[in-house]
């Protein structure tokens, strides 16, 4: 199970580089829940790094034209560990820029019973998926359920592969893709135009069904408004 929500991590806000003299996992959020991804590799026998906060300065050239200055920091931490990365390797993490790689969710948790399914989802969903949060016009209506990947535009298949996988998954617990949107979004440094995929998950009985069955891991802000 620990191994399923770490993965699923990963594949989020995570990053994982399996280099000869730079193997590495990166893992972000808020430091209350890196605390408990922390513990979840101390379970593992592996010794986590001290949460920190850096600090990232960038420019974004938009598809417009336009320079965005982007600002901003966020807790971390890291493990350097070549055994601990050659094992979320063989788990079919996937290694580098996920912008430019082509994965989808691992056989091994498409096999797997819906418990580990739940935790590898739930933990994708901490990252990736929006907050829950009720329609102003009505207090019987969530707003819709987003959660985007970002492919360069030559890749765009492999963005849709994955979101087939993972669509999959969700079917088990009867929660429902509802659409797909897609827009063009950045200019690379080295020019390649990246396109932003977003999953919206509309549908209130699927909203229900993934608060009920499924909710967020890595994310106790989220998870705890997904509960009420």
């Amino acid at each position: 199970m620990i191994l399923a929500r770490l993965l699923g991590h990963i594949f989020g806000d995570g990053t994982f580089i399996l280099k000869n003299k730079n193997s590495r996992l990166t893992f972000r959020g808020t430091k209350e829940d890196l605390e408990t991804i922390q513990n979840d590799l101390r379970s593992l026998g592996f010794n986590p790094e001290k949460i920190y906060i850096k600090t990232s300065n960038g420019v974004i050239n938009t598809i417009k034209g336009k320079k965005l200055k982007i600002i901003g920091s966020y807790p971390c931490f890291e493990v350097r560990s070549k055994p601990l990365c050659l094992l979320f390797a063989a788990l079919g993490a996937p290694n580098g820029d996920k912008v430019k790689l082509s994965y989808k969710v691992p056989k091994w948790i498409e096999k797997a019973p819906l418990h580990i399914k739940r935790e590898f989802i739930a933990s994708y969903f901490g990252s990736e998926l929006t907050t829950p949060t009720i329609r102003k016009s009505s207090k019987s209506n969530f707003r819709s359920l987003v959660f985007k990947i970002s492919k360069i535009k030559e890749n765009k298949k492999d963005g849709y592969k994955f979101i087939k996988s993972l669509r999959n998954l969700l079917n088990e617990f009867n929660v429902d893709i509802s659409y797909i949107t897609e827009e063009e979004s950045n200019i690379r440094k080295n020019g390649q135009v990246t396109l932003s995929l977003a999953s919206v998950i509309s549908n209130n009985k699927s909203i229900l069904n993934l608060f009920g069955k499924i909710g967020y891991i890595y994310s106790n802000r989220k998870d705890n408004v997904a509960r009420l």
